[in-house]
């Protein structure tokens, strides 16, 4: 059976991105039906397709919808056209050339695929060879799940956006993600709606996606002998990363007990990541700062919506 797949990304302010991601969905060896691409962009950005070689679907909000608003707008989108399946990304992603492929095969193969909503890649930073291989809830707040090759694949709770495979017969029963997190946190919130609804979300580890995950540089730190890989990121999405994963943490726990711990534990990664930023940012120190801990605040508070410019 072939199945229809909307390929869907998002891009923002970057066309040499887009168009290396474009060019490796094109690449792949199960065919993608469609792709529709949300340009988040100020000014549009150039997009290059082949002419014939996929039905392209381009929507430009210059306002930026965020992450989360070109979610909701591709899972409609799909659902309401009949795909049986849509692919999501960023624009910073680049899937191999059989990572498709693969997704279907096991989907194919497992026997309850009424119960499959997402299944997700093992993310590889092409700069430092890290691996994120999906997360779980445990308590209080999410954790990663080490990479072990020998496992073909497992049960997660959350995956990130970029190599998601959604099964749209799924998504008609679950909300669409939540716009007013706008970015970052928006996959997580998703995931655990549908974990609450008992759909499964798998890793698939064969299936690998290339995926920067911020910009990276290697670190000395005096309590470890080894080198240490520190991301750092813009002052808008600190804010946002601080926020929705804050507001998000602190709501799943499941008593009060494990609130106060979550709230705590939030603090803390706030006043870490600080102290990150004064030793080894090179810019807006006090902005980036104010960014950590305007977010935490917010995120206990429920402040949500784009409330950072």
């Amino acid at each position: 059976m072939q199945y229809q797949i909307l390929a869907h990304i998002t891009g923002y302010n970057d066309s040499h991105s887009l168009n290396k991601c474009i060019d490796s969905l094109l690449k792949q060896t199960y065919q993608i039906s469609e792709l529709l691409i949300i340009d988040n962009s100020s000014t549009a950005l150039a997009i290059s397709v082949p002419l014939g070689k996929i039905y392209l679907n381009v929507q430009h909000h210059p306002k930026n919808i965020g992450m989360a608003g070109s979610l909701c707008q591709g899972i409609k989108y799909a659902v309401d056209h009949g795909f049986d399946f849509i692919w999501t990304f960023d624009q910073d992603s680049c899937p191999t050339e059989d990572t498709l492929e693969k997704l279907i095969a096991f989907y194919t193969n497992f026997s309850k695929k009424d119960q499959v909503a997402i299944l997700g890649c093992v993310a590889v930073d092409g700069s430092t060879g890290q691996k994120d291989s999906g997360f779980l809830y445990k308590n209080y707040r999410f954790q990663k799940i080490p990479y072990d090759p020998s496992n073909t694949y497992y049960e997660c709770d959350a995956v990130i956006t970029s190599g998601s495979l959604i099964n749209c017969q799924i998504a008609r029963n679950v909300p669409l993600p939540n716009t007013l997190l706008f970015i970052d946190a928006v996959d997580f919130d998703y995931c655990m709606n549908i974990r609450q609804h008992n759909y499964k979300i798998f890793i698939v580890n064969e299936a690998v996606l290339r995926h920067r995950f911020g910009n990276s540089r290697i670190v000395y730190l005096p309590c470890r002998s080894h080198p240490t890989y520190l991301y750092t990121y813009s002052t808008l999405r600190y804010f946002y990363v601080h926020r929705n994963h804050t507001y998000l943490e602190t709501r799943l726990a499941r008593n009060l007990f494990f609130r106060v711990l979550s709230v705590a534990y939030r603090v803390l990664k706030a006043i870490r990541k600080v102290g990150v930023i004064l030793i080894f940012e090179e810019s807006d120190k006090l902005l980036k700062t104010y960014a950590c801990l305007k977010g935490t605040v917010d995120g206990l508070l429920g402040r949500l919506g784009k409330t950072w410019c």
